[in-house]
């Protein structure tokens, strides 16, 4: 027996809202292509934690040249790389490719975040 059925129609209308919210963000697909020292992957893996923990699609390669084929395999929209990748003209224009130093700096990162929220 609920006294106002009001009270519940609202939680349930924020509820729902909220679950949108958090379903749209993972419309980013986010491919993370490493290159460099075995060390610093483990280094990266922690630098890029955050991204793990926000509840979006990641995937991370390493060492590997970056191919269309890898990029439909894991349906990438939004590539981080800290390596140049060889004929990047030949990738669709709709994917969001971020150029990170060797060893990135938390700013690049930001960067990343505020594509995704603003998108």
């Amino acid at each position: 027996n609920f006294v106002y059925l009001e009270d519940i129609a609202v939680v349930l209308t924020l509820i729902t809202n909220h679950y949108l919210k958090l379903s749209q963000k993972n419309k980013y697909n986010i491919l993370i292509v490493l290159s460099g020292e075995p060390s610093l992957f483990v280094y990266l893996l922690e630098f890029f934690q955050p991204f793990f923990n926000s509840g979006l699609n990641i995937s991370v390669i390493y060492d590997q040249c970056l191919t269309k084929e890898i990029i439909k395999q894991f349906d990438a929209n939004v590539i981080a790389t800290n390596f140049n990748i060889p004929n990047i003209d030949q990738f669709d224009k709709k994917i969001k490719i971020f150029r990170l130093s060797y060893i990135p700096y938390q700013k690049e990162i930001n960067e990343i975040y505020q594509y995704i929220n603003s998108n």
